[in-house]
């Protein structure tokens, strides 16, 4: 997606916005509003535990398979697309990738 696209469905509060990179560069890069964090290493258990976990965890609700319009974004979008194709394989169609990652934002 673009970045005009992923504002758009942000200010639709459509998407579950998902920074997929370290929490120290968090620290150093900042972060999109809206966006939560859950680094690329611990994808796959996130998107796999309990809704209760994730929910104490990342303080959120844990996304829908089939409902949830998933984006990830990275600094420059090598493993935003690498989320995306994980998160399709865990059953998540419609997840996708801010092309460019925040370098674009």
């Amino acid at each position: 997606l673009t970045p005009l696209q992923v504002k758009t469905l942000l200010e639709e509060k459509s998407i579950y916005l998902i920074d997929v990179r370290e929490p120290a560069e968090l620290t150093e890069e900042g972060k999109i509003n809206g966006s939560i964090n859950v680094p690329l290493g611990q994808l796959v258990e996130a998107l796999s535990i309990h809704d209760e976990d994730f929910a104490i965890r990342y303080g959120v609700a844990q996304p829908d398979k089939e409902n949830t319009n998933l984006v990830f974004y990275c600094k420059g979008g090598v493993r935003s697309n690498h989320a995306m194709k994980t998160a399709i394989s865990l059953g998540y169609n419609r997840a996708r990738h801010l092309a460019g990652g925040i370098d674009q934002w």
